[in-house]
């Protein structure tokens, strides 16, 4: 796809590079040196080599766009007894801000793994999610192919019509899809790769950073009815799902993030400035909004 000065450039020239993070691939192919052709004394020059292979049938995939990496994208967080039935978890949020939960053991929060979530605002303003894969590269593998790199750990894929930049974060794959029906412009795109940063705590977790002419979205802030700030999610869409999320002056108004409303059996409460948000099957939501407490610790 060629760009028209509005949409972006998929295949053509080489991708822009951040300039303290140059990655070069060199593709090279020998040929072979021409030999000098022996002349006997009164006779002809010698016959010339045969002719090399064309340079396309010596030239393999460069294995950095062949490989797909298959672990899930999850990471199932430490936790200690408090007393016989209650385990206590910390965890780190997206933005840094760091929270201790506690809940019955039978909910196995640490079981369903968790992934981080944030909203990321350009200066248009353009908004974007930028969520955890729960597969990781598996599963935009699935339909889907990487076709180039945008920066140092920045990735471009199409997946059938669409498009996705995956951002990796030591164990983490972050992707931003572009927003439904129509493509991320070039500009902004690179706006992204080069302009989010991310670092992997002691514990596993993912802290972002963002540059001018982004930002993250802050805690409790919303945006067309949804919730774009830091989120926590715990298991999967289809449930069981638990969603956390640090908001300043929770109420029962505030909207329920996206991923938990898409499911009907879901259930939302405040405690405090956090907002929990669970779905699942029977009353796995109710419960686990009941009974999982939180406290910031920061």
């Amino acid at each position: 796809m060629v760009g028209d000065g509005r949409h972006d450039v998929i295949d053509t020239g080489p991708p822009r590079r951040r300039l303290s993070r140059v990655v070069v691939v060199v593709l090279g192919v020998v040929l072979g040196v021409s030999v000098v052709a022996l002349l006997a004394e009164g006779g002809s020059p010698a016959p010339p080599p045969p002719s090399p292979p064309p340079p396309s049938a010596t030239v393999a995939p460069g294995p950095t766009f062949s490989r797909i990496d298959a672990r899930p994208n999850v990471l199932h967080p430490k936790t200690r007894k408090v007393g016989e039935a209650t385990r206590a978890m910390d965890v780190t949020f997206p933005d840094g801000s760091r929270a201790r939960l506690t809940y019955p053991a039978d909910l196995r929060l640490e079981e369903l793994g968790v992934r981080p979530f944030t909203g990321v605002m350009d200066t248009t303003p353009s908004l974007y999610a930028m969520y955890a894969p729960r597969s990781g590269e598996a599963e935009l593998a699935v339909g889907g192919k990487r076709l180039r790199r945008l920066a140092d750990g920045v990735d471009l894929w199409q997946r059938g019509d669409d498009y996705v930049t995956a951002f990796t974060f030591g164990r983490w794959l972050m992707a931003i899809d572009d927003p439904y029906g129509h493509d991320i412009v070039f500009e902004a795109r690179m706006a992204l790769a080069e302009n989010i940063d991310g670092e992997v705590d002691e514990d596993g977790f993912l802290i972002l950073s963002a540059a001018k002419p982004l930002r993250l979205i802050g805690p409790g802030e919303v945006y067309a009815g949804k919730p774009l700030g830091p989120q926590l999610w715990f298991g999967h869409a289809a449930g069981p799902l638990v969603v956390v999320a640090p908001t300043p002056s929770c109420d029962e108004t505030f909207p329920v993030p996206a991923i938990v409303a898409e499911n009907q059996k879901h259930a939302t409460a405040c405690k405090g400035d956090f907002l929990v948000a669970a779905a699942g099957p029977g009353g796995f939501a109710e419960r686990a909004t009941r009974r999982i407490e939180v406290r910031g610790l920061d």
